[in-house]
């Protein structure tokens, strides 16, 4: 494997310790999960909303409501302008992911879905995940053939459709997710929108074949991983 490789499997280990390592050593794990038990939002008297699916999903999403909470409640300007920073460099990262995705040597890979590492990133962090799908890209990645595409015309035509799909997946969700919650008390309260962007915003910027695009929910990734697995 290359020194590069190695390298990228350090950087995530590094970043599962500077998350969790040092979230477990400061106490922000424990306050985060006492808040989650407690079902109140840290800094407010709003209480956490515990019932959105109706499944066992729901303990992931509201652990992820009272993560995002603080960045969002407006109590805390500077996280909030830091996260709005940290937006723009997830759009291009997962852009960036998706179209290598399409290379020809990449594109039936299962082990470089970015679905599959979109849905990890949610649940790990995307400091962890990206290192190590760039560390499985340079490890199991081949050159093209000299004188051959590197990428198909069908793949080219979805990538053409990756900027509506990012739009749509990733940019209306986090508009929804930024709004006032006075803004959005006619349709959905703001944690809900938070559950909304977090777990169906950027799972999946990707484009299905014959230009149908996933907007993404899990039941969609899941779909979307399964055609994948048909493609070996």
């Amino acid at each position: 494997m290359a020194l590069s490789a190695y390298i990228l499997l350090c950087l995530s280990v590094l970043g599962l310790d500077a998350i969790y390592g040092f979230g477990f050593r400061n106490g922000f794990l424990e306050l985060m999960a006492n808040s989650y038990r407690e079902r109140k939002l840290s800094g407010t008297a709003e209480p956490l909303q515990g019932n959105i699916t109706g499944t066992g999903f729901d303990e992931l999403l509201g652990n992820l409501i009272v993560f995002y909470w603080p960045v969002l409640d407006g109590n805390h300007p500077g996280l909030s302008l830091q996260a709005f920073h940290f937006s723009g460099a997830i759009v291009a990262v997962w852009v960036a992911i998706q179209v290598q995705s399409w290379r020809s040597p990449n594109r039936n890979s299962l082990l470089l879905s970015p679905t599959l590492f979109a849905m990890l990133s949610q649940v790990v962090a995307i400091a962890v995940v990206v290192p190590l799908w760039c560390a499985i890209y340079i490890w199991s990645s081949s050159p093209p053939r000299p004188k051959t595409r590197a990428i198909s015309a069908s793949a080219a035509h979805s990538i053409r459709l990756i900027p509506i799909s990012t739009v749509l997946g990733f940019g209306i969700p986090t508009i929804a997710m930024l709004l006032p919650e006075s803004t959005l008390q006619d349709l959905f309260s703001k944690q809900i929108a938070i559950a909304i962007e977090t777990e169906y915003g950027y799972l999946r910027e990707n484009s299905m074949p014959d230009g149908i695009f996933l907007c993404v929910c899990p039941c969609g990734a899941a779909v979307w991983l399964l055609w994948e697995e048909s493609q070996f």
